[in-house]
C-alpha cells in the first residue's frame, strides 16, 4: 500500500500538517548471537527499532507483523509485548515535508523470525 492510499496518508489530505495523534507498535528482534535488529529511518537518517502506524480495524500485533514483513522481509512470530512508549518529548515529530506526529507505540519482543536480519 502507498502512503497515500494508507489512513495516514488520507488524513493528511483533510487536515495537513496539523499534529496527529498516531497508535502504533514496534518491535525488539533479538538474533540468536544476542544482537538486536535496528533500522535506519530515511526521513531523519536514525537508528531505532523496526515498527509502523496502525491502518483502520487493525489490532497492534497485527500492525507490528505487517509492518515488520514490509520493512525487513522478515515474518515474525511469537510477539508479546512488554512496553508502551508515549512520552510527547521523545515520541513527537515534526518530518522534513512539515507534517507533525505524536506516536504511541506498544513495544513488543520476539526471538522468533524467519529471513535472514
Amino acid at each position: 500500500m502507498g502512503f497515500a492510499d494508507s489512513y495516514l496518508g488520507q488524513l493528511r489530505a483533510l487536515i495537513g500538517d496539523r499534529l496527529v495523534l498516531m497508535p502504533g507498535a514496534r518491535i525488539v528482534i533479538e538474533c540468536a548471537d544476542g544482537r538486536i535488529l535496528l533500522q535506519k529511518r530515511t526521513d531523519f537518517g536514525l537508528w531505532g527499532l523496526p515498527g509502523g502506524n496502525a491502518e483502520e480495524g487493525e489490532g497492534l500485533e497485527a500492525v507490528v507483523i505487517r509492518e515488520i514483513l514490509e520493512e525487513t522481509g522478515l515474518i515474525v512470530s511469537n510477539v508479546e509485548p512488554f512496553g508502551f512508549g508515549c512520552d510527547p518529548r521523545y515520541e513527537t515529530f515534526q518530518f522534513p515535508n512539515g507534517d507533525r506526529a505524536q506516536f504511541f507505540a506498544l513495544m513488543f519482543y520476539t526471538r522468533s523470525f524467519e529471513g535472514e536480519a
